[in-house]
């Protein structure tokens, strides 16, 4: 068998130095200093079935609890497309159009 010689990965952050590694105020440094926003933020109110536990939006985008709230945008999406957010939260409005004319008995078209 083929030994393998292994260590440990550290990265360096400047910024962070003066702390302890893997301290609270550690990753507190790291929190101000690395932690990035992104583009296209999504997945957070899951959709699916109202019985999951899991899932705080139903598949008519009702908000589980919260009688005449929906919710209609990328945040439902229970699973992240790996392009851009934008034509499927397209998609998503257009379809709860459909789902809202449909409830208050709207023609569809």
């Amino acid at each position: 068998m083929e030994q393998v010689e292994l260590s440990q990965f550290k990265t360096v952050y400047p910024n962070c130095a003066a702390n302890t590694m893997n301290t609270d105020k550690f990753f507190e440094c790291l929190t101000r200093n690395v932690v990035l926003t992104f583009s296209h933020h999504a997945g957070t109110c899951k959709m699916g079935d109202p019985k999951d536990h899991t899932t705080d939006v139903d598949p008519h985008l009702r908000v589980k609890g919260i009688e005449g709230l929906r919710i209609v945008d990328a945040s439902v999406m229970p699973i992240v497309t790996s392009g851009s957010t934008n034509a499927p939260t397209i998609m998503i409005a257009e379809k709860a159009s459909d789902i809202i004319k449909q409830t208050i008995r709207c023609p569809t078209g």
